[in-house]
């Protein structure tokens, strides 16, 4: 034990010099290792013991997943009662099951969801560096799905641009980006309102059975150091 803090004290004045560089260490690697299923212990001591505290009181991955895929058939079932429109449960549906899965709050690290975008996972590099791990722009309600989608339009229209600007070069066809958008705004606000909004209610949905559960944790974890707190006064009564 005395060997570990002597180790762990030599090994942090030699290395870091600044209190954001341990936290921004601390976030990507136990976090990192958080998210994944694997006890190795592959960082450094003096975080281990506090990545396993966070281990044991944190939803992992696969404990989303599964709160996923066990609401799923409800959320069908829930939206088919109330709308009685299959294309607007199956959008909702749909958009509940990507928001869990692959959409949700955890892509802002390097989490399961954020790996599960394989080759196309680099387009969220930028939000992970952009927003803090559980922070209101990534776990909060309706602002955390509103900021996801409107950076993931902002990122597939600037490759859409590139891609079109290089075909009429190639290939000299007329095409207006503006119209386009424009006309994309009013089929989704006039033609399909009723699409979108179980679209859009699909995906928050997703986003807030993740962000419930880490903060459900959370309120458990702060009220077990209250009892703790007081057993302990009351022990040295």
């Amino acid at each position: 034990m005395v060997k570990t803090e002597h180790y762990s004290r030599k090994w942090l004045s030699k290395r870091y010099n600044s209190t954001n560089f341990l936290i921004d260490k601390f976030r990507s690697h136990c976090l990192n290792w958080v998210e994944s299923e694997s006890f190795e212990p592959r960082i450094e001591p003096h975080t281990f013991s506090i990545c396993l505290f966070v281990k044991k009181i944190m939803p992992s991955g696969r404990v989303h997943d599964r709160i996923t895929l066990w609401s799923f058939p409800w959320i069908i079932i829930a939206t088919y009662i109330l709308t009685r429109n299959g294309e607007v449960t199956l959008l909702t549906g749909g958009g509940f099951f990507f928001s869990g899965l692959m959409f949700g709050p955890d892509l802002d690290i390097h989490s399961a969801q954020y790996k599960r975008w394989g080759a196309l996972r680099w387009i969220w590099l930028p939000y992970r560096k952009l927003f803090h791990h559980r922070s209101l722009f990534s776990h909060g309600f309706i602002i955390g799905t509103v900021i996801r989608v409107l950076y993931l339009l902002l990122i597939l229209s600037a490759i859409a641009i590139f891609l079109v600007a290089i075909a009429q070069l190639l290939f000299g066809f007329a095409w207006n980006w503006q119209k386009f958008t424009f006309k994309s705004i009013d089929l989704l606000t006039n033609k399909y309102p009723a699409e979108t909004l179980g679209l859009w209610l699909g995906l928050e949905l997703g986003a807030m059975s993740h962000s419930l559960s880490d903060w459900i944790s959370s309120a458990l974890k702060k009220q077990r150091k209250i009892v703790t707190k007081r057993e302990k006064v009351r022990g040295k009564r």
